[in-house]
């Protein structure tokens, strides 16, 4: 029997994106920019989907002090790592207080922050997602239906 309730207990407190990353180069690419006022931790994971050479070989989280990535710094990093199989992942986390830290320390106010990949070839590609923990919960931080 299907329940008549309707749970909103994630999905009102995560807010889970998912791209497509094919950037066509091997320079490192910020997957998109999102604004960090209502963001109280931050979950990027990317998989690799599509492989010609080793995936990607640095999975960076990155904060820049406006949409467009101006004053972009590397905030956590992966390191070099190797998923070189469709399906492997890494992961990296960053919480608000990190974010305003190295904001303090660098002088400037981060307002965004992204995941940044730098694939092995140029044909290589990446599934990625962003799991933003909520300052205050609310409805429907997650779409139910994305259609592209």
């Amino acid at each position: 029997m299907t329940s008549p309730l309707e749970v909103l207990k994630l999905s009102a407190n995560l807010k889970v994106t998912m791209y497509d990353h094919d950037p066509d180069s091997t320079a490192a690419t910020v997957v998109e920019w999102v604004a960090a006022r209502d963001m109280k931790n931050f979950l990027g994971m990317a998989m690799t989907s599509a492989l010609t050479g080793a995936g990607f070989t640095l999975m960076e989280i990155v904060a820049a002090t406006s949409s467009t990535g101006e004053n972009a710094a590397q905030i956590v990093t992966s390191g070099t790592v190797a998923p070189d199989a469709v399906g492997d992942y890494v992961q990296l986390e960053l919480t608000q207080e990190q974010l305003a830290q190295e904001g303090s320390d660098a002088g400037v106010s981060y307002t965004h922050y992204g995941v940044r990949l730098t694939m092995d070839n140029a044909a290589d590609e990446a599934v990625v997602a962003y799991i933003e923990e909520s300052k205050r919960p609310h409805r429907a931080l997650t779409a139910n239906y994305i259609s592209t």
